[in-house]
């Protein structure tokens, strides 16, 4: 027989406080000890406005899922930039696209965004809570080349189902 499942949902528009920054971590709903994640549906954009053309194309923004045991200091979470290799749940990376630009004769406003497109993402690793339980963090972060360049706005909204104990 079939264990029981929910899905617990969770929207951060403009996360962070509204920041315009280069790292955004998202405590997304936790998991208890003997539940699992079973699929997560998630759909987010990075989103950098200048007033400076092309300002932002082409810098790396990378996000990234991961799952910790229960009380762990988001200080202390790897970053998806340097540690690509840890244990993430989820990874992706890709680049500053510019969508949008406004000019007129004594202005220019331009948005640069990633992703461009289809913004939802379909995760179907798993993974089963710590012991005591697990949080459940989403990372985006863009690169420090030139960070006033690729600082962002973030806004996430996920779908996660959760398989509960027998």
């Amino acid at each position: 027989m079939a264990r029981a499942t929910e899905w617990r949902r969770q929207i951060d528009e403009y996360a962070n406080d509204v920041a315009k920054q280069n790292l955004h971590i998202v405590q997304w709903p936790s998991i208890d000890p003997d539940e699992t994640i079973g699929r997560i549906r998630f759909g987010w954009q990075a989103t950098h406005s200048t007033d400076q053309p092309f300002d932002a194309a082409g810098f790396v923004v990378v996000s990234a899922i991961i799952v910790v045991p229960a009380g762990l200091d988001p200080i202390e979470l790897p970053s998806p930039v340097t540690d690509p290799n840890e244990d993430w749940m989820w990874w992706e990376t890709g680049v500053f696209q510019t969508p949008a630009a406004v000019v007129n004769d004594s202005s220019f406003f331009e948005v640069d965004s990633y992703p461009v497109g289809d913004l939802q993402r379909d995760v179907r690793s798993q993974r089963k809570a710590d012991v005591s339980g697990s949080d459940v963090y989403f990372i985006a972060q863009s690169t420090t080349l030139s960070a006033g360049q690729s600082d962002f706005y973030l806004s996430v909204g996920v779908s996660m189902l959760v398989i509960l104990p027998a």
